[in-house]
């Protein structure tokens, strides 16, 4: 699946939507951002934590891309995570799958930006903007998200329609959403009697009995069993 991560203006705050993404998509997460006509990247994390220390040291207000890799071809190594420099001055991530050739060493991104990218825009280093957008558009699909930012912190995004847009920042799917289980209905004992309680959603990171104790704290559900 993989996460793409466009945050335009400055880096995001709530944690808990960058948690969810690394748990969705955890074969390495990398980030790149723009600050004094520069890019700046590091990727190759492969523990939230270790990804989180540094995506804290990114300063405020600098525009960023951050990706969380779900492998689909090629190692889970540093060399297959994202961003993927075009060169000194253009970065992307990619969310899909591009047709391009791939190995069980490298990725079909990786590919794609050493025989696609790289030619493409070797005559100009800045080149960046709509009419490159479109050209990739029709070339990589509707399945496929590319990302780009440039050293002067402007954010490109092709197939954008594809995602969302949250606070100001464009995700290309929603595994940054806080992930639920789907229970069966359940019955539930109060003073002798069984009643039944509906198909309902939980956090994943608690049991049935947690969660329904925590809506209905006047019941003591001391015996709950499937249908």
């Amino acid at each position: 699946m993989c996460l793409a991560i466009v945050m335009p203006e400055t880096k995001e705050t709530n944690i808990s939507y960058l948690r969810n993404g690394y748990d969705s998509n955890s074969h390495g997460a990398g980030f790149v951002y723009s600050q004094g006509g520069k890019l700046y990247s590091q990727k190759g994390f492969f523990t939230f934590e270790d990804f989180l220390e540094e995506y804290n040291k990114i300063p405020d207000n600098c525009p960023c891309l951050v990706h969380f890799r779900f492998r689909s071809a090629g190692a889970t190594d540093a060399a297959n995570c994202h961003p993927f420099a075009v060169n000194e001055n253009i970065s992307f991530i990619h969310n899909g799958t591009l047709p391009t050739g791939s190995s069980t060493e490298f990725s079909d991104t990786y590919w794609f930006n050493e025989s696609i990218l790289k030619p493409y825009l070797i005559q100009d280093k800045n080149y960046l903007d709509k009419n490159l957008v479109i050209d990739l558009g029709h070339l990589i699909g509707g399945g496929n998200k590319l990302c780009f930012l440039n050293n002067e912190g402007k954010t490109f995004i092709v197939n954008e329609s594809k995602g969302y847009w949250e606070k100001g920042n464009w995700y290309s799917n929603k595994s940054y959403e806080t992930r639920v289980i789907r229970h069966n209905v359940r019955y539930y004992e109060d003073e002798g009697n069984w009643h039944g309680y509906g198909v309902g959603n939980a956090p994943m990171d608690e049991s049935f009995n947690e969660w329904i104790y925590k809506v209905y704290q006047d019941y003591v559900f001391s015996n709950c069993r499937d249908i």
